[in-house]
This record gives structure tokens, C-alpha cells and sequence, in this order.
């Protein structure tokens, strides 16, 4: 009851200050009118300050969110990294490209490592370093293993900031899938390598034009000899095949055999 009588009369208290400067300030105005029009356009100009701070804040915010639907929609992450501490950042659009579960998050660069193919993490690790000791830029093509076991190529890159000594302070950057790319590339080199050797093929035909009438004669030879080797075998000659020409074809593929090895 004490604590509340004691509010109402600072309240009071208060409200008799504010009617005495009011009071106060009319005299003022009054008594001097270049002081009322010095008032009257500082307060105009607070409203125009007051009114531009709230158009600049609204464009900054239609900027970010335009620049969220851009990265939304061509599957870009960002990120920034303390390169004193090690510290990691990124928005919600990497925790999709590297497959997080929900509720798992990444907050270093080792958690950001761990996450990388082992077959890529230690050069991961030594372009990060060299950010960290040199200042360095990053940029890597890399691969991420899903929690089902899906394999992702994506490209990173990121802008190193120094301090006025040239010390790394922190970097920026922004990492985009690109596992198509990488697919229609492999597809790209196997179609290539498929034509390099039809080709190498068809050009060693080429150079050796002769070669196809030396396996033809081989084997024609091949079936001359078979069908001696059956004339040998005691039957009835009206149940063999007709065996007519098997010496004449055997002269002829050695005439032609003898012909391709000149």
C-alpha cells in the first residue's frame, strides 16, 4: 500500500514538471518567436530523419529478403568463419546441402571437416589453414556423404578479410551443389573416351587392311583342318557332309595367308 502511494506521487510529481516546462516553453515561443521557428524546424527535421531511417530500414529488408530467394533458389549457402578462433556461421540453406539432420547444426571448423569426404578433408583442411596463416582466398570442389549414403559434389569459395597489419580476421564465403555438373562431366569423359578408342580401332583397320583377309584365311584353315580330321572317322560317306572343295579351300587360304604376309 506504501510502494503504491509512493508511485502516484512521483506520477504526480512528474505530470506538475512536464505542465511547468510546457508552461514554460509557451512563454518562450512567445517572448521570442526566432527561438519557436529555430523549435518548430528542429523538429521537423527529426520527423524527416525519423521518417528516412524507416524507408532505409524497410529497402534493407526487401534487399535481404530478395537476396534469401536468390540463394534459396539456386541451392547457395553461405557462411563466416572466425580465423581467430575458428568459429563457423551459416544460414539454414547449408544445413540442407551438407544433409544435416534437423537439430543438428555446425558451429566450428572441425564440425565443418568432419563433414567433408575423407578423400578430400585434408586438402580441405590445408586451404582453410592457409586462410587462417596467410590470408589466403578458399576455393574447392569437394564431396559431402549424406546420412543415406548419397554422395554430393559441392563447390565452395570464400574472401578472406585482414586487419590493417594484414592479420586474417575472418572469412566469408558461399558453397553451391553442383553434383549435375559433376555427373554430365563423368558422362562427358566416358562418351569421350569410348569415341578415342572406336577410333583407334578404326584407324588401326585402316593402317592394316590386310589384317581382316589374315583372320578370314585363318579361319577358313581352321575349318579345312576339321573337316580332314572327319574324313579320317570310319562312317558311311551318304551320312557325311559334303566334303567337296575341302582341298581346293585349304590351297586357296594358304595362297592367301601367303599373299598377306608379303
Amino acid at each position: 500500500m506504501l510502494l503504491l502511494a509512493f508511485a502516484l506521487s512521483y506520477l504526480a510529481m512528474a505530470a506538475l514538471c512536464l505542465a511547468i516546462a510546457a508552461e514554460t516553453f509557451r512563454e518562450l515561443c512567445a517572448d521570442n518567436p526566432r527561438f519557436a521557428a529555430w523549435f518548430h524546424e528542429g523538429l521537423a527535421a527529426k520527423q524527416h530523419l525519423l521518417a528516412e531511417r524507416e524507408r532505409m530500414e524497410a529497402t534493407l529488408q526487401e534487399r535481404d529478403e530478395r537476396l534469401r530467394a536468390a540463394l534459396w533458389a539456386s541451392s547457395t549457402g553461405t557462411l563466416r568463419l572466425d580465423l581467430r578462433t575458428g568459429a563457423l556461421e551459416w544460414d539454414e540453406n547449408l544445413d540442407q546441402l551438407f544433409g544435416l539432420l534437423p537439430g543438428r547444426t555446425v558451429q566450428t571448423l572441425e564440425d565443418f571437416l568432419a563433414l567433408v569426404h575423407p578423400e578430400e578433408r585434408d586438402e580441405a583442411r590445408r586451404r582453410a589453414f592457409a586462410c587462417m596463416r596467410e590470408g589466403a582466398d578458399f576455393e574447392m570442389d569437394f564431396r559431402v556423404v549424406w546420412p543415406d549414403e548419397r554422395v554430393h559434389w559441392l563447390s565452395g569459395k570464400g574472401k578472406t578479410f585482414v586487419d590493417a597489419s594484414g592479420r586474417p580476421l575472418y572469412m566469408t564465403g558461399a558453397c553451391v551443389d553442383i553434383s549435375v555438373q559433376k555427373r554430365q562431366e563423368e558422362e562427358a569423359r566416358q562418351r569421350a573416351e569410348f569415341e578415342r578408342q572406336i577410333l583407334g580401332i578404326v584407324s588401326h583397320d585402316l593402317r592394316n587392311p590386310l589384317s581382316v583377309i589374315r583372320i578370314s584365311a585363318s579361319t577358313l584353315l581352321a575349318r579345312t583342318t576339321l573337316d580332314e580330321r572327319w574324313s579320317l572317322v570310319p562312317m558311311d560317306r551318304s551320312e557325311c557332309p559334303d566334303m567337296s572343295g575341302a582341298t581346293s579351300g585349304h590351297s586357296a587360304s594358304r595362297s592367301v595367308d601367303r599373299s598377306t604376309s608379303m
